[in-house]
């Protein structure tokens, strides 16, 4: 993994709270990165095991015959050791996942496309970890290259510059694995705790899938099914005739039908710090006039009631309930709210890192949501706008799909300074999560989603 201090060493080798999330620059001469060499490409023809020969250390994986990665001996051992298990470690049609179905606690190897062989979680993280590093261990490919992490680490470095934005840090992902921490001014690392804003919702969004997993909720349920103490303190049981009808996966699209957002209108004021302030939110927001259901519109009061909803139906605070269902699983141990009235729709904390890890469940190859979870992402996404989804913005190019989401605070009298943030999964594997000590404006959000994508190489 790389990492770079932007801005202050060399490399060591080795949408918002308010507004809709976002849609869709040369280094300065402060941010010292490593320079790229000339590359010495070695011909094949003169390496013992042809192409794909490895370089000292390394030996073919051979996970099966035609297994060329390079991995340590150790690995390759490992790997023997698996597919000599396969079978007993199957437990047919677990999970939904058919025939070839693990036995609880493996998943699937996945060192190559169909590789149904039951590992240990570490394990198939491993096998992907070794598939990210395949072309750099062939001895033929032994030349110096800038590898993506270091393109994004430049390309942010490149945008602050452009934009004026002193501090900043983020974290890449590659194939579900961490490959680059970057940061520049005072920003004190990618793995310092940061708030998040907006990319909260897709932590609530998850723990709403855990509710559902369990057969607790189904994205059908309406609002007037759902439990009548839940109805009472919220408000909503005045507002059953024009609210009732509005089923969980409307709250999650933003297509309730409510329009009228009080923490964009009034950013908080003489709203309480407390776990109390989604209940004066919800109620401010059905003092307006309701919109039409089925039509996506924006509102952070989607996700507060998504967030009340879990803390009525689990009998457990909402913070405690998400860091010890979603977070913590998914390696985000240290996220934790602090702004108490920003709470499951923008108040958690965590670092870049951590929240790069906890993303990976977005991912179909991690297997950290439920396939329901990713069908749902996946129903109403198009080609040519983003649609909002499970805690996300979604698009569905040609292969795969497009994943992203910022998060901005204009900051007030009544909370924190600004700060925003971003975060990206693209259909070539690559995932960053940005945290910035600055609310970023529209042109501002854009622009930095357009440098990290060419950086990733996404058209």
């Amino acid at each position: 993994m790389s990492r770079i201090l932007i801005g202050t060493v060399a490399v060591l080798a080795t949408s918002g709270v308010v507004g809709l999330p976002g849609a869709t620059a040369a280094t300065s001469a402060a941010a010292k990165v490593a320079p790229v060499a000339s590359a010495v490409v070695v011909p094949a023809v003169d390496l013992p095991y042809g192409p794909d020969t490895c370089v000292n250390g390394f030996v073919w994986r051979e996970a099966r015959p035609d297994d060329h990665v390079c991995v340590t001996p150790e690995t390759r051992t490992l790997t023997a050791e698996e597919n000599a298990a396969a079978e007993s470690r199957r437990d047919p049609g677990h999970g939904g996942y058919g025939p070839l179905a693990c036995a609880v606690p493996y998943v699937w190897r996945e060192a190559f496309d169909g590789d149904a062989v039951c590992v240990p979680v570490d394990r198939r993280t491993q096998a992907r970890d070794d598939n990210a590093h395949a072309a750099e261990r062939f001895v033929r490919n032994q030349q110096t290259q800038e590898k993506v992490q270091d393109k994004l680490g430049n390309a942010l470095s490149q945008w602050m510059d452009a934009n004026h934005v002193a501090n900043a840090s983020m974290a890449v992902m590659n194939q579900d694995v961490l490959v680059g921490e970057f940061d520049k001014g005072d920003q004190s690392g990618a793995e310092a705790p940061a708030p998040l804003a907006s990319l909260s919702k897709a932590v609530t969004a998850v723990g709403v899938m855990t509710l559902i997993d369990d057969g607790r909720l189904t994205f059908d349920t309406t609002v007037a099914k759902l439990p009548q103490d839940f109805l009472t303190r919220t408000g909503l049981a005045d507002h059953l005739d024009t609210f009732g009808a509005v089923t969980i996966g409307d709250l999650l699209r933003h297509r309730s039908g409510l329009t009228y957002d009080p923490v964009a209108a009034n950013l908080l004021v003489g709203v309480p710090d407390t776990d109390d302030a989604d209940l004066v939110l919800i109620k401010e927001a059905f003092g307006k006039p309701l919109g039409t259901r089925g039509k996506e519109v924006y509102n952070n009061v989607n996700y507060a009631i998504l967030g009340r909803l879990i803390s009525s139906m689990t009998g457990e605070g909402y913070e405690s309930y998400v860091k010890r269902m979603v977070l913590a699983p998914r390696g985000a141990p240290g996220a934790h709210i602090e702004v108490r009235a920003l709470g499951a729709y923008g108040g958690w904390v965590m670092s870049p890192v951590e929240y790069a890890q906890f993303a990976r469940a977005f991912s179909p190859g991690a297997r950290l949501l439920s396939q329901r979870a990713h069908t749902f992402i996946d129903a109403m996404a198009v080609a040519d706008k983003g649609t909002y989804a499970l805690g996300v913005v979604v698009k569905k190019p040609t292969q795969g799909r497009n994943l992203w989401h910022f998060g901005n605070w204009p900051g007030s009298t009544a909370v924190p300074q600004k700060f925003g943030s971003y975060f990206a999964m693209w259909n070539n594997g690559i995932a960053v999560t940005v945290a910035v000590d600055t609310n970023l404006s529209d042109s501002q959000q854009a622009s930095l989603d357009t440098a990290l994508r060419n950086a990733a190489g996404i058209a």
